[in-house]
């Protein structure tokens, strides 16, 4: 049998034990979508209480991509940014845990509810441009520069729940 508090390396990161955190959804961020010291006390107790991998609620690379524009979700779209989540990766890095930050999906593009492409599960939505979709593209890719930077161990990109990154994964959403 595994011993679940046994080291692991998971694809080149050498965990303390096979405990996971997953991504779930804390509310606790700042009106400028940064870490509040609730958040930050929140992931040093789970790296305190020996949890090997925290994987971060879901964190928009671009704000303007929130369902609600008062949502409460990290950003990690600007240097500004930057410095809070670094507090939040050292701390748990301090604490002998490691954190991978998870990028979420985003749901509208310039105040419109956006898909890959109109079908019948996606009437109330746009249908992206190519330009957007370079843009999406261009958004996560600065996100997860930024993640490096703050000390990330790792990213995970959010294509899953019927988010509109994962319509394109599917035909019965994405009719290109």
């Amino acid at each position: 049998m595994t011993d679940l508090f046994a080291p692991y390396n998971f694809c080149g990161i050498e965990l303390r034990n096979r405990f996971v955190r997953s991504a779930t959804m804390e509310n606790m961020t700042t009106p400028e979508r940064l870490p509040t010291q609730d958040l930050l006390e929140l992931y040093t107790t789970m790296a305190r209480g020996q949890i090997g991998l925290i994987i971060s609620s879901a964190v928009r690379p671009d704000r303007k991509w929130d369902l609600h524009p008062q949502g409460r979700n990290l950003c990690i779209d600007n240097d500004d940014s930057i410095a809070g989540l670094k507090q939040l990766t050292d701390l748990v890095h301090e604490n002998g845990g490691k954190i991978v930050i998870q990028l979420g999906s985003f749901f509208r593009i310039g105040g419109e509810l956006v898909a890959p492409s109109i079908s019948k599960n996606n009437k109330d939505s746009r249908e992206l441009t190519v330009s957007e979709i370079k843009q999406i593209i261009a958004g996560y890719v600065k996100a997860a520069q930024h993640s490096l930077t703050a000390g990330f161990d790792a990213v995970q990109i959010n294509a899953a729940h019927g988010f509109p990154l994962s319509q394109f994964l599917s035909p019965a959403y994405n009719q290109r």
